[in-house]
């Protein structure tokens, strides 16, 4: 669930109370612990089809495998939204963005990672995105990851 506040035409504000559950079936597709991860986002435009996203994101567990590692880390993230609006590529968005982690976990260690999230809108409902990260300096948590899924819209 997403909550949304509109505070001016130059700035929007988003309330995210997300949880994970442990889905995968080995260790090396998730972390094996229930987390929660509420987030909090500003959003303001910067031209037609552009803005500028900056989140602050709270990660903690709270139930899981016990022979998995616990979570408790805070991330901070600058995103570039970029839609195609016109076009051949109408309908396709690329989102740079530039996270820095700090994981309380681990003798606060952090990391900084880039990645691009890369969609396409299907339907006013239906996104299919692929998502490549790229370790970029401090404690390296992996070279490199590859999401990909979908999301369904409530509306």
């Amino acid at each position: 669930m997403t909550f949304v506040k509109v505070f001016s035409k130059r700035f929007v504000g988003a309330l995210v109370p997300r949880i994970d559950f442990p889905s995968a079936t080995h260790s090396t597709l998730g972390s094996g612990k229930y987390s929660f991860k509420p987030l909090i986002a500003g959003v303001t435009p910067l031209a037609p089809g552009m803005g500028l996203v900056g989140t602050f994101e709270y990660r903690v567990s709270f139930a899981g495998k016990e022979n998995r590692a616990d979570i408790h880390e805070t991330s901070i993230k600058a995103i570039l939204l970029k839609s195609f609006l016109s076009g051949p590529l109408k309908g396709y968005y690329a989102n740079p963005q530039l996270e820095y982690i700090v994981d309380f976990e681990v003798n606060n260690r952090t990391t900084t990672q880039v990645a691009v999230n890369l969609g396409k809108v299907l339907s006013k409902n239906v996104v299919v995105f692929v998502i490549p990260t790229f370790h970029l300096a401090g404690t390296e948590r992996e070279k490199f990851k590859l999401e990909a899924g979908f999301r369904y819209l409530f509306r």
